[in-house]
């Protein structure tokens, strides 16, 4: 496997303070970084207006660091918004196939991407998933990872409501907003789309 070494991403991620949080993130990162770097942020044309994942990870990093900075967050609360805000659509590479299957409801993507309908509507979950499986095979009990998968789970309950379960604290509110406005092509950061 290639591993690309220069992303945004892994510089955000060592605002991460915690340990075995910072390696997680980096982990996923490296594993998905060549589908992240060329795979597409929307099916639906609605959002992300031709953005790849990597380039609405970073949109939304930078939302979640306004929001750090605004509300003087703690260090643990710090964390676990900048890995959510990192690691939230993890699940939408995981499940984007180069391969049509006929027996799938897929929504194709400039003709070279699919994906179902389904990892659509779910992929909050499913990430949250991703994040558990990683837990469950590194043996790690680590209160923050738990945090930031219950974060990235609620990230698109504005949008999938009977999806995804909804914010439960702020720092899952801070994820669901600065997704919400990374999304948006009305929305600039710094007088920049």
């Amino acid at each position: 496997m290639t591993v690309v070494k220069e992303s945004k991403l892994l510089e955000f991620a060592q605002y991460i303070h915690n340990y075995e949080l910072r390696q997680m993130v980096v982990d996923f990162l490296n594993q998905y970084m060549i589908k992240l770097k060329t795979y597409p942020a929307s099916f639906s044309g609605y959002h992300h207006f031709g953005e790849t994942v990597e380039q609405h990870l970073i949109k939304t990093v930078a939302f979640a660091s306004l929001h750090v900075q605004e509300f003087n967050l703690n260090q643990d609360d710090s964390d676990v918004l900048y890995a959510s805000a990192i690691l939230h659509d993890i699940a939408n590479v995981e499940f984007i196939t180069e391969e049509r299957d006929p027996n799938q409801n897929q929504k194709l993507h400039q003709g070279k991407y699919n994906r179902s309908s389904e990892v659509a509507h779910y992929h909050a979950v499913l990430s949250m998933f991703m994040i558990g499986k990683y837990m469950l095979e590194k043996k790690l009990v680590n209160p923050l990872i738990m945090k930031t998968a219950l974060a990235v789970s609620a990230h698109m309950n504005h949008w999938y409501a009977e999806y995804s379960p909804e914010p439960r604290n702020n720092v899952e509110r801070f994820l669901a907003m600065s997704d919400y406005l990374a999304s948006r092509k009305e929305v600039k950061l710094n007088g920049k789309e």
